[in-house]
């Protein structure tokens, strides 16, 4: 058995599946260890939530500056490189 392609998992190479007898001898099911790690303890659910929280208090904090550049500056000269130098 090999596991099938996933948004994890990028399922088994070919080597792989040619050295377990190619079409005739291998099935693909999915994995059991992907349901089991999608099953969060609350301390996993509550760190998720504080890290969401963090990341959109940046994503609102970046925005909030880039709105007052161009509106209050006309800031025009805003590129990926000067962002990531702030």
């Amino acid at each position: 058995m090999i596991t099938n392609p996933s948004m994890y998992l990028s399922g088994a190479s070919y080597a792989v599946y040619e050295a377990l007898g190619g079409e005739d001898l291998v099935t693909f099911a999915d994995s059991p260890v992907l349901s089991v790690k999608s099953v969060k303890n609350p301390t996993e659910v509550a760190g998720m939530v504080d890290s969401h929280l963090r990341d959109a208090y940046a994503c609102c904090a970046f925005f909030a500056e880039l709105e007052n550049d161009i509106i209050y500056n006309g800031a025009t000269d805003w590129t990926e490189m000067s962002v990531s130098e702030r």
